[in-house]
């Protein structure tokens, strides 16, 4: 994901709840111990805004990249 996932990047949310599902843009990522993405927030929606490492959500939805991303 690493790769895919920048600030600024487009990406569509499918299968979290109906307030997290849809268009989001990136404005911020959070890189774990190894230097890859382990979480990112978006503009219109973040979970856990004030928590660095909120897991409400892990496993539970489905992350797109646009393709012209």
């Amino acid at each position: 994901a690493s790769k895919y996932l920048k600030k600024g990047t487009k990406i569509t949310i499918d299968g979290g709840n109906k307030d997290m599902n849809g268009e989001r843009t990136i404005k911020a990522l959070w890189m774990d111990a190894n230097g890859n993405v382990g979480g990112f927030k978006t503009n219109e929606f973040s979970v856990g805004y004030h928590t660095n490492q909120d897991r409400t959500y892990d496993g539970k939805a489905t992350i797109s990249v646009a393709e012209d991303e």
